[in-house]
């Protein structure tokens, strides 16, 4: 908003961003915006043409309101398979926002169909239909999407295929293997 001298008022509008689609509890697909405000409610159909988080379930979500996700979810013990772990949607969502702003900062965010956080120990993304990528726990998020973008733009037209950045295999690279 702003004013010229001597009466005029100016009043720029500027539309936000649609960054991905979450579900929510009952089913609906809602757009937000990389930020976590929710945008508005969406068919199926419209979901599908945005990048969509899987994994978590928006609670009681609200139009132009901030995205909640707190339902808890007990998650296996790696280490001590008897005691669950406690993830909490909220951590889930927390870090699907995470990896979806640093795909926009990287200019790929469009290309996305999917950022999976349903295991927060094995968090995946797929590139369209050409890429899976793996990207382990929620650790070095900006360091693991810049890797992929970086590898992706080496890729030839052609390939497609696994995109391991999880850094287990081996440390701060990004490993490529073909589909079959």
């Amino acid at each position: 908003i702003g004013i010229r001298l001597p009466d005029t008022v100016v009043i720029a509008v500027e539309e936000t961003e649609v960054s991905y689609a979450v579900q929510s509890e009952d089913g609906s697909w809602f757009l937000v915006s990389c930020q976590g405000k929710i945008l508005e409610q969406v068919d199926g159909a419209v979901a599908y043409s945005n990048t969509r988080i899987l994994g978590v379930k928006l609670e009681d979500p609200q139009i132009g309101k901030t995205a909640v996700a707190s339902e808890m979810v007990a998650m296996p013990d790696v280490e001590a398979p008897s005691a669950p772990i406690t993830v909490y949607n909220s951590e889930r969502l927390s870090a699907a926002l995470q990896i979806a702003k640093e795909m926009e900062t990287n200019e790929v965010l469009g290309e996305l169909a999917t950022i999976d956080v349903s295991d927060m120990s094995n968090i995946t993304a797929w590139y369209g239909k050409k890429f899976e990528i793996r990207l382990g726990d929620g650790a070095d998020i900006p360091k693991k999407v810049f890797s992929v973008v970086q590898a992706i733009s080496q890729l030839g037209q052609y390939q497609a295929g696994v995109l391991d950045a999880s850094f287990t295999t081996w440390p701060d690279k990004v490993t490529y293997t073909p589909f079959n």
